[in-house]
């Protein structure tokens, strides 16, 4: 066969061995095509009777999670932070509540809801409950969990009338 030159311009010029060659196979390929698609959409079809379904999936069971964190998030907290020595938590829900556990969980407290003031420039909010006298300060500065040296976004700095707690936190949405 000539270079450049298809098998259709040839079958179409005259009678050569190439076209007898094409016009014979012609036939054998398209029942090959058409066996190889069969045998593609039977392997298709037959992969996704074996994968699992949704109706075999156990429900949603929240008690299944063990991250705290996500848990959290489950729950609405916006903002979670977490303190060492002594141990602290806190959560706080926009528009709800902000909830401040202190001494390893043996004093826990819930407050309304503040608005922050928030100073953009240097990337500091300030929550203040004055009728407890409880100032949260959080900046955007990388911390560091001096327990689990879990690496974290924000630093955290409670102030609770005479106290002052140090911790770590995140924005979990």
């Amino acid at each position: 066969m000539r270079q450049g030159t298809s098998i259709g311009t040839i079958c179409r010029s005259g009678f050569s061995r190439e076209c007898l060659a094409h016009s014979r196979l012609k036939p054998l390929l398209q029942i090959v095509s058409v066996k190889a698609i069969s045998l593609f959409l039977v392997s298709v079809l037959l992969l996704a009777a074996c994968s699992p379904q949704e109706a075999d999936k156990p429900p949603f069971d929240e008690a299944s999670i063990t991250n705290v964190w996500h848990k959290a998030k489950l729950r609405g907290v916006a903002f979670r932070a977490i303190g060492q020595e002594p141990g602290w938590l806190l959560e706080i829900t926009d528009g709800t509540e902000i909830m401040l556990s202190t001494d390893y969980g043996q004093n826990v407290n819930s407050y309304a809801y503040v608005d922050p003031v928030i100073y953009q420039e240097q990337r500091r909010t300030l929550y203040i409950i004055t009728d407890e006298e409880i100032e949260i300060e959080i900046l955007g500065q990388p911390c560091q969990d001096v327990m689990s040296g879990e690496e974290f976004a924000v630093s955290v700095t409670i102030r609770i009338s005479d106290k002052e707690l140090k911790g770590c936190g995140r924005a979990l949405y």
